[in-house]
């Protein structure tokens, strides 16, 4: 690199600096790639100079090693067969590291094989991806990185940034399905989310980008004959009742040399687990043919590589699966989700991004970070600090996202054994013993986590000696004192105390008994479950943590499939309306990196088929 710039060029396309056995050299060539990056002439005085002012000189052995490993080089016309050699070895060494990381988790006597062999496939996966590398990046690795994508960008020929769908007043909004991101594509059954999904993966692959669709409803039969009919224009009917003119039969075949070598698999497994679609994409997107879109239809007949004791929990597991999966492989992925009923009870019946959430009503009290609690109506439009429960069950203090007031919605009220009430939608979350569940599936005598004691505000109010002497007087416990009964007299009608849990713990050898004893939670149980009526609900998004107290009670940040994705869309068909009649609103409700919008297509029933939308079309 010291004697060529062609053999620099050549060389820092194929290595990196921890690609070098010896961290020394792994500096050396760090530098050298500095000075080429910004322009500057790269030689022995340039690196010699370079490396003395970041201090590294002397470490890295001098200006003499410096000048000894330019007249050891024969020729630099070798450098890219030189910097190859160098790769394939740091590449085995990779490779030993995954595979003592592997024998040591399958040593271990893991409690879930099937986890440890999905990470063992992962650990292969990064290898072979070259993906390697330090969680820490410097801000100027990002901005040199910005830069070569926007002059990518500036210089395609193609007029949206990511893959288009080939739907055209989609593809504008979005600008194609952008690498990295979760597209969350939801409706009411018999609206058309198959036929749509479809849609995009044939129209993706005539493109040239590989496509993946993981069917869990249909059979790749069905696929098939869907794509079929719909290339040729001939409706399916016609074909099943033998109505096929010679006309028909003509474009069939047509379709068919259409369709025969487009890059477009199809898995139709009806019971493919998350680990299954990590296993095949990360194949598939290594192989020769690669990938550039995954499709999962749908995403409530998944299941998870574990048992789950609840499904709305299951549901969130996959929905954050299919996120990383989308963020690993660095390719958009498209989850079909279904929507409960709740379009259906509005008069327009348009579906809204709250169907794929839960809400509380507006005098809900959010426990917030300096200890205050406040009506969650009050605090629509802020992003305040809450409290909310880690992973560990620890109480921690966390930053909302957004609060807002979703609309009316039927709510339902639990009662629990210390007096505490939430009132709620039906698929609100609360935290029980196993985990997330719905407020309509908790039964009476049921355990749910309040906080048993939360962290100091950081700005506590101070109060005269008296009145906190005061506040002493009027606590249940100095009542109690004052009336000569102690502590020995009481029993909690509640929960379990913390001490009894911690020796059922050590008698039972539970570590998850251990962790109950030890978190800052209090099991309390459920006395009532009751319908009430329609009322106004809010709700609120809590990255990170995913939960918050309502007044104390842990309750769930809400919908995990809509926190989880970059992309909602929804589909809406209004065929009561005759002038929407055979238009299908793809409604995009929620783009993080964008805008939001509605997009009317056409909808041909007869062939199940979604295409661009025309100004006068019915």
């Amino acid at each position: 690199m010291m004697l060529s710039a062609e053999a620099i060029a050549d060389v820092v396309e194929v290595l990196q600096p921890e690609d070098f056995y010896r961290a020394a050299h792994g500096r050396i060539f760090e530098t050298l790639r500095g000075l080429y990056a910004r322009g500057e002439p790269v030689d022995v005085v340039t690196a010699v100079e370079a490396l003395k002012r970041a201090g590294i000189l002397e470490e890295v052995g001098g200006p003499l090693y410096i000048r000894d490993l330019v007249d050891q080089v024969p020729t630099p016309a070798a450098a890219a067969h030189y910097a190859r050699i160098v790769a394939q070895t740091a590449l085995l060494r990779r490779l030993i590291r995954a595979a003592g990381d592997i024998m040591e988790m399958a040593y271990g006597a893991p409690e879930d094989p099937e986890r440890v062999a999905d990470e063992a496939e992962q650990r292969i996966y990064e290898v072979a991806r070259r993906d390697d590398r330090e969680e820490i990046v410097r801000i100027r690795d990002l901005v040199d990185q910005a830069m070569i994508d926007l002059e990518h960008i500036q210089n395609r020929e193609a007029p949206y940034a990511g893959i288009p769908t080939g739907f055209r007043d989609l593809d504008a909004l979005l600008s194609g399905l952008q690498r990295g991101n979760l597209i969350v594509v939801a409706a009411r059954p018999g609206v058309g989310k198959s036929s749509f999904v479809t849609n995009v993966a044939r129209n993706v692959a005539v493109a040239g980008h590989p496509v993946a669709l993981f069917s869990l409803e249909m059979s790749r039969w069905e696929i098939g004959m869907r794509l079929l009919c719909g290339e040729a224009r001939v409706p399916w009917d016609r074909i099943r009742n033998k109505r096929v003119g010679a006309d028909d039969w003509s474009r069939v075949v047509q379709a068919a040399e259409v369709l025969h070598d487009l890059p477009l698999s199809i898995v139709d497994s009806g019971n493919v687990t998350i680990v299954d679609i990590r296993a095949k994409a990360r194949r598939m997107r290594t192989s020769k043919q690669g990938l550039d879109l995954i499709i999962v239809d749908y995403l409530q007949l998944m299941t998870h590589h574990r048992r789950v004791e609840n499904r709305q929990q299951e549901i969130a597991e996959i929905s954050r699966s299919l996120k990383l999966l989308a963020k690993e492989l660095d390719i958009p992925v498209i989850a079909v989700s279904q929507l409960n009923r709740d379009p259906e009870r509005r008069q327009d019946k348009r579906p809204q991004l709250s169907d794929l959430r839960e809400c509380v009503v507006g005098d809900t009290l959010v426990w917030l970070a300096d200890g205050r609690r406040v009506p969650i109506r009050e605090l629509v439009g802020t992003r305040p600090d809450v409290l909310a429960m880690s992973p560990e069950g620890r109480i921690v203090t966390a930053k909302s996202d957004l609060v807002w007031e979703v609309g009316v919605r039927p709510t339902f009220r639990v009662t629990l054994a210390s007096g505490r009430t939430i009132r709620a939608t039906a698929d609100h979350r609360l935290y029980g013993a196993s985990g997330w569940v719905r407020i309509a599936d908790l039964r009476v005598g049921d355990r749910v986590a309040v906080a048993r004691c939360v962290p100091e505000p950081g700005d506590p109010i101070e109060w005269p000696d008296l009145q906190v002497a005061l506040l002493g007087r009027l606590t249940p416990q100095a009542l109690a004192t004052a009336r000569g009964v102690t502590k020995v007299d009481l029993r909690s009608r509640f929960a379990p105390s913390r001490a009894l849990i911690d020796e059922y713990a050590e008698a039972l050898d539970d570590d998850g008994l251990r962790a109950w004893a030890n978190s800052d939670l209090f099991w309390d149980r459920v006395v009532s479950v009751e319908r009430l009526g329609d009322e106004v609900v809010f709700d609120m998004t809590v990255p990170g943590p995913a939960s918050w107290l309502a007044d104390g009670i842990v309750t769930h940040n809400s919908g995990a499939i809509e926190q989880d994705s970059d992309v909602v869309m929804f589909i809406h068909r209004d065929d009561l309306d005759p002038a929407k009649k055979g238009v299908a609103d793809i409604i995009v409700a929620k783009h993080r990196n964008g805008p939001t919008g509605t997009v009317p297509l056409t909808f041909l029933p007869e062939l199940t088929q979604f295409r661009n939308h025309f100004p006068g079309e019915g």
